[in-house]
Formats: structure tokens, sequence, C-alpha cells
């Protein structure tokens, strides 16, 4: 009897999400964002998906999940998989509508995410296109802090290559984004905290910045107000943790 029950229960649940549409979906996925199950989440996008395959929300929240949950894995294969997924959502997701800034920002999220786990050929590779991706969204959206983010950290890592990597991606692909700098990076970290000046994160990679700058001072007040910041995502234990090993190596 139990057994039936559980079926029915199955069925009825199955036929529920079968009758929602794309859009309520969606709805009911950034609500599972909001309370952290962001494998939940993007199940209900990803039905979304199936149902509207040219739905720009579902797409572009599918994907930034996925970016999200790669991080999770412990493999770097099964990061690559997701990585590539998110990456082929939000081109679907530009696609079907260019002027989405949404888009266009986790399209260079997954660039970004599948560069960090790739060697310098492909980091350069990737290196003016997520440029070019952080910057369409600005254009469309100049409020947009974690494009900003994008912005910083792309100039940080370049003005950190060396020469020879520099010289090497020049023949190869055509040379990376031009003038990037550690000052660079300041102003792009700076103003993606003015716009969203709660979040850890930002705070963390602008701290780093300032190490590279050899302005350890900076560095350590930045960290000092990060690790009593509030926690709004699930990745932020772990940022705080990375924020009090940096202020104790400074």
């Amino acid at each position: 009897m139990k057994k039936i029950l559980f079926i029915a229960t199955l069925l009825v649940l199955a036929s529920s999400t079968f009758a929602q549409t794309a859009n309520e979906l969606v709805a009911e996925g950034k609500k599972l964002v909001s309370q952290f199950k962001q494998k939940d989440a993007l199940d209900k996008f990803e039905a979304a998906i199936t149902k509207d395959g040219a739905n720009v929300e579902a797409l572009h929240n599918a994907s930034f999940m996925l970016s999200q949950l790669g991080e999770k894995q412990k493999e770097i294969a099964g990061k690559k998989t997701y990585f590539e997924k998110a990456r082929e959502y939000a081109q679907r997701a530009i696609k079907a509508n260019d002027k989405e800034d949404e888009a266009h920002f986790v399209y260079a999220v997954a660039l970004g995410k599948l560069s960090l786990i790739s060697g310098s050929e492909e980091k350069l590779k990737n290196a003016k296109l997520i440029k070019s991706e952080a910057e369409r969204t600005i254009q469309l959206n100049p409020k947009h802090a974690g494009a900003y983010h994008i912005l910083g950290r792309l100039n940080r890592e370049i003005a950190n290559m060396s020469s020879i990597k520099i010289m090497a991606a020049k023949s190869l692909y055509g040379g990376v984004p031009e003038g990037c700098s550690f000052e660079n990076a300041e102003k792009y970290f700076d103003k993606a905290m003015e716009l969203r000046p709660n979040y850890i994160l930002y705070h963390y990679d602008a701290a780093v910045n300032y190490e590279y700058m050899d302005k350890d001072d900076k560095a350590k007040a930045l960290l000092q107000k990060a690790i009593t910041l509030p926690m709004q995502v699930p990745e932020d234990p772990f940022r705080v943790n990375d924020c009090k090993k940096l202020l104790a190596s400074l």
C-alpha cells in the first residue's frame, strides 16, 4: 500500500511540473536560489528550458548555477563538464536575446571558470572574449557589479603574467587585452564594491590585488571588513576562510 501511495505521489508531482509554464518553473528556481538550494534550482531552470528552449531567463540562470555547482566538483573532468554546459546555455541565451545583460555576463563567467582549470594557452585564448562579454554586459547595464568584478580579475591576472607569456599570446592568439594593469584592476574592483558593497568575494579579490601592488595596509583593511560582512551565498563561509588566511599572511 505504501509503495502504491509513493508512486501515486510521484505521478502527481510529475504531472504538476508538466503543467507548469516555463516562466513558472523559472520563478520556482529563483526562489530555490534564494534558499541556497542550487541543485534543485538548476533542475527547475533546466525543466523550463525543456519546455521553452529559447527562454532567456531560464538559460542564463541555468548557466550561472552550472558555473557555481561546477566549482564544487572535486575532479577537473567534472568541473569541465559543468562549465562547458554553462557556456553552452549562455551562448544559447545570447542567441535568443543579444540585449540581455545577464546572458553576456554568465558567458563571461563560464569562460572564466573554464580558463581557471585550463593551461596558460586556454587562459590567453579566452581573455579577449571574456573582456568583450563583460564590457557588453556593462554597455547594457552600467550598474552590473559582477561585470566590473570580472574586468578587475582579468586586469589583475594579465598584469601578473610574465612578459614571455604575453609575447607568446601575441604570436599565437593575436595578443591579450591591451592596457591591463593592477591600477585598472583596482578601479574595477572599487566600482564592483561600490555597486555591491557587502559582497565578500569583491573585497577578497580587491585585497589580493592590493597584495600584488605591495599595498598591504589597504589589503588588510578590506579583509578585516570582509570577515564581518553578512553571508549572502553558499560560498561565503569558504571565502571568509580565504580572507582570514590571506590576512594572517600579510
